[in-house]
């Protein structure tokens, strides 16, 4: 695993726009299903604290708690029941340990199911899944006033991280940026094959409301695909509750 540092700066929000416009033409002409996994419970949850930094997130002392292990193989078992016969799954995921987990989980238990047998790849590990990073000064910190502070500061303004929190720290439209512009990649480079095909992502909370948000967007009429409905799309992000 690669341990990089992120710079706290404003994005450009032209940018964030024009990659989630490119992803959602990519997904006009994809015959794949999306599905969005939230990890299961993990032991930083249990202890309450903020843990979003890779070189703490790929740890296994921050992994999947007993209750996030049978969450994971629940999801897998239910998931599994929706597949018609042949149908492929691919499965991609965050490196954090608490997704990883979760991924080999959630598809070990889908790969039981009858319908399913061979059709279940194993978990590819991508970076741009990676949880969002809620800055240095709150790692391993109590998790409840980062959040909420970063989301207030999302309604106001997605395209900057808050001003507090220290380095690293990334703003939903970077987030925006990373997921749109990883998916965009992955989609024409499985393109040929979507046909019968469930895409799983699995990823963190506020990584995963700017993937929803950014894949309502992208559902939208192609002339309603404006900047503003894009902006508005990114500030209510946390309306999608992953």
């Amino acid at each position: 695993f690669l341990f990089v540092v992120f710079m706290s700066m404003a994005c450009d929000a032209d940018a964030v726009y024009a990659s989630c416009v490119r992803l959602a033409r990519a997904l006009d002409s994809s015959e794949a299903s999306v599905v969005l996994i939230r990890h299961g419970e993990s032991l930083a949850n249990v202890s309450n604290v903020v843990c979003s930094l890779m070189h703490n997130g790929i740890k296994p002392e921050y992994s999947l708690s007993p209750k996030g292990k049978q969450q994971a193989h629940e999801s897998g078992a239910v998931f599994a029941k929706t597949l018609p016969a042949a149908h492929h799954v691919l499965i991609y995921t965050s490196p954090f340990s608490r997704a990883t987990a979760t991924a080999e989980i959630f598809g070990h238990a889908c790969a039981k199911s009858a319908s399913a047998s061979g059709a279940v790849e194993q978990p590819h590990v991508v970076e741009w899944l990676r949880e969002r990073c809620f800055g240095e000064d709150a790692e391993l910190k109590p998790s409840n006033e980062p959040y909420e502070r970063y989301w207030r500061h999302d309604a106001a303004d997605p395209f900057t991280p808050p001003p507090e929190g220290g380095v690293g720290r990334e703003s939903v439209g970077e987030v925006a940026l990373r997921t749109a512009s990883g998916f965009t990649e992955l989609l024409d480079r499985i393109g040929a094959t979507t046909i019968g095909t469930s895409v799983v992502l699995v990823a963190h909370g506020d990584t995963l409301s700017t993937l929803a948000a950014v894949l309502a967007f992208c559902q939208r009429e192609e002339s309603e695909r404006t900047i503003q409905a894009f902006t508005d799309a990114l500030r209510a992000h946390r309306s999608h509750g992953l």
